[in-house]
């Protein structure tokens, strides 16, 4: 039975990845990060951003700053507005398709036929967040291998162990691997999550178009409240952030943002946030199973 399961999640995986709009997705997302712009950038320069620099010769990117080294760049890659608003789209049009076409069509009861609905709940559970996972991985990984063709690393810069990025990074294999280990598993942990929101909204509208949509429209929203209230203390000379980390307390999905408390350091870091976002989790897991348990066969 086991053997069975395993094999049924391979082949879901196999079968998105063979799909035309898996790879639509990941060139929208490999169009966001190549669009984003560079920390620490001079606004006004033309090359504030990743995608022009990559025509520049190594020589002059040395000579602009570390912030243009290879290693700094990427960690540049979810500075960019756009990606932040549409991330759960990309996820949900990697992911959700070949669910949606297994709920809503005849092809569920064949499945549940041979594994039961319990574990028919655990295979695409799993299934959808591994994709969501690999997809984000295939992304990065890509990303990454272009930047090290075209931008200088850290180490070509003179004094590079007193750089920023030395200090952040570290100088040996292990602390870089630690780090970009770091930056590939939360954008991997955060597409699977996404992805298993648009799989509830699969279940709860039966629509594969809400189903994207929805997460992209809350996301919009909880960002432009984060900036409204941001604006707002910032009017009133307010200088005790904690009122906005009430807001993003209050805001689910400020928890899965680049400031909030899953991938930023400006989130609010108390344990009743921390219980928050488990629970968040936990609540979508368990309508996933009990809405795909309580179905009613035909």
């Amino acid at each position: 039975n086991e053997m069975k399961v395993l094999k049924k999640i391979n082949a879901n995986i196999i079968y998105t990845f063979k799909a035309k709009y898996i790879w639509i997705a990941m060139l929208l997302c490999m169009a966001l990060f190549f669009g984003a712009n560079i920390y620490g950038a001079d606004s006004t320069d033309s090359t504030g951003q990743i995608i022009k620099i990559l025509k520049i010769n190594k020589t002059d990117l040395i000579l602009k700053g570390e912030e243009f080294s290879r290693e700094y760049v990427f960690g540049c890659f979810g500075n960019n507005y756009w990606f932040s608003v549409l991330f759960p789209a990309i996820v949900g049009i990697a992911t959700v398709n070949r669910f949606a076409d297994e709920w809503l069509n005849g092809i569920y009861y064949y499945q549940v036929s041979r594994v039961g609905k319990k574990k028919f709940a655990i295979i695409e559970v799993v299934s959808c967040f591994i994709t969501a996972f690999l997809t984000m991985f295939i992304c990065l990984t890509i990303f990454q291998l272009i930047l090290w063709k075209y931008l200088p690393s850290i180490k070509e810069y003179e004094d590079w162990q007193y750089s920023l990025v030395a200090m952040l990074q570290g100088d040996s294999l292990r602390q870089n691997l630690l780090y970009f280990g770091f930056l590939y598993g939360r954008l991997g942990a955060l597409a699977g999550i996404y992805a298993l929101f648009s799989m509830l909204l699969v279940l709860i509208c039966k629509d594969r178009f809400f189903a994207i949509t929805i997460p992209v429209m809350i996301n919009y929203l909880s960002t432009k409240t984060e900036n409204f209230f941001s604006i707002y203390l910032f009017k009133h000379a307010v200088l005790d952030t904690s009122k906005l980390n009430y807001v993003k307390f209050l805001i689910p999905t400020m928890y899965f943002t680049s400031g909030g408390l899953f991938l930023g350091d400006n989130g609010n870091k108390s344990k009743a946030a921390y219980i928050m976002f488990l629970l968040i989790i936990a609540g979508v897991l368990s309508l996933i199973i009990i809405n795909i348990i309580n179905r009613k066969d035909r």
